[in-house]
């Protein structure tokens, strides 16, 4: 028997019935035909000549898995560790079960992880019979007269069934119901991105609402969410349309205040290009940025060396260490000025000391 394990990624959605057909991929099964039955557990039909192929699937907020074989019916459930206990479930439990868990402090690991246990191996049974929960949790104990845990229960024919617990995940307790006896068991853990909760739209309204955004750089947010390529680019394009986002708008504004931190336009440009404005609109918003703060790329390197030689306290006059030429050379070509224009800084530098 195959038991698959997904950790689900927060803020994702799952469809089971495409996380099955991954599965039977997995298990060399593409041909099957999944069938959703009227009680909401899974068939399997299969061509001609193939075993039968049985499956039974759990999940919790946190993770999805599978239990699948070809040695007849299967149920199987699982349950993350340190779940609350709900009182009303306990009553529910057989007499049987809630003896068992009366000798242990209710609130305690112990009694959460019995309590688990005893819940898990119980819906394994349900879902190994074909039946939800209207079956009656309590018509059935899972522990036996003399306090241990059953290995086999018997269908309502008198056919026996065999139970166990196998250690399938760190922070789940998981329960196998089926025919035969407990063989090997394979599990396997396997990745799935899923599908965002949101619609793209609604993820790009969260997005514009903190602040401004490129077009390139919107798409960029929306890839990173799960969105398609084409559900992306269509969002962006619908909010290009209506107004919400300007490539030219965001470029000018993003160019001034780059202006303003001391940035000279090759680190602008570049900073543009890498938020997904187009080059030549990058180059225009940098140079019209530039026009309107007045100056040249030069005074305001210069200005940026002047700076750092009075953090260091020295005066215009005072000689300019090499160590710190070559640190004010290296903060300016950060800050993305021209080589030419570094250099007639540190001359200036040179001629002024």
């Amino acid at each position: 028997m195959d038991v698959f394990v997904l950790k689900k990624k927060q803020g994702r959605a799952y469809d089971s019935e495409e996380l099955l057909r991954s599965v039977l991929i997995r298990l060399d099964a593409a041909d099957a035909v999944l069938i959703r039955r009227e009680n909401g557990t899974w068939g399997i039909e299969r061509s001609a000549g193939k075993p039968a192929l049985c499956v039974s699937v759990s999940h919790t907020s946190g993770y999805w898995a599978c239990a699948a074989g070809e040695e007849g019916p299967v149920g199987f459930d699982i349950e993350e560790r340190g779940r609350r206990v709900q009182p009303r479930t306990l009553r529910i439990l057989h007499p049987a079960e809630q003896r068992y868990l009366a000798v242990l402090e209710e609130g305690s690991a112990e009694h959460g992880q019995a309590f688990l246990e005893i819940w898990t191996r119980k819906e394994s049974y349900v879902k190994y019979l074909g039946r939800g929960l209207a079956f009656g949790m309590s018509s059935f104990s899972v522990v036996g007269k003399t306090g241990e845990f059953l290995k086999t229960l018997s269908d309502p024919d008198g056919r026996s069934v065999h139970v166990w617990s196998p250690d399938i995940a760190s922070g789940l307790q998981a329960a196998i119901c089926s025919a035969g006896k407990p063989g090997v068991l394979s599990v396997h853990r396997f990745s799935d991105p899923g599908q965002p909760v949101k619609p793209p739209l609604e993820h790009a309204a969260d997005f514009l609402s903190r602040r401004d955004y490129a077009s390139g750089q919107l798409k960029k947010k929306l890839l990173e969410k799960g969105h398609s390529p084409e559900a992306a680019a269509q969002t962006v394009q619908q909010l290009a349309q209506d107004g919400y986002i300007d490539d030219s708008r965001f470029a000018e504004d993003y160019a001034k205040r780059a202006i303003e931190k001391g940035k000279g336009r090759r680190r602008i440009v570049r900073e543009l290009m890498e938020r997904g404005v187009e080059p030549g609109e990058a180059q225009q918003a940098a140079l019209q940025a530039d026009d309107e703060a007045g100056g040249s790329d030069y005074e305001r390197a210069l200005a940026q060396a002047q700076s750092m030689l009075e953090k260091e306290g020295l005066a215009g006059e005072d000689p300019v260490p090499d160590k710190l030429k070559a640190r004010i050379a290296r903060r300016l070509s950060s800050l993305g000025y021209e080589s030419q224009d570094i250099w007639r800084v540190l001359e200036h530098l040179r001629s002024e000391a």
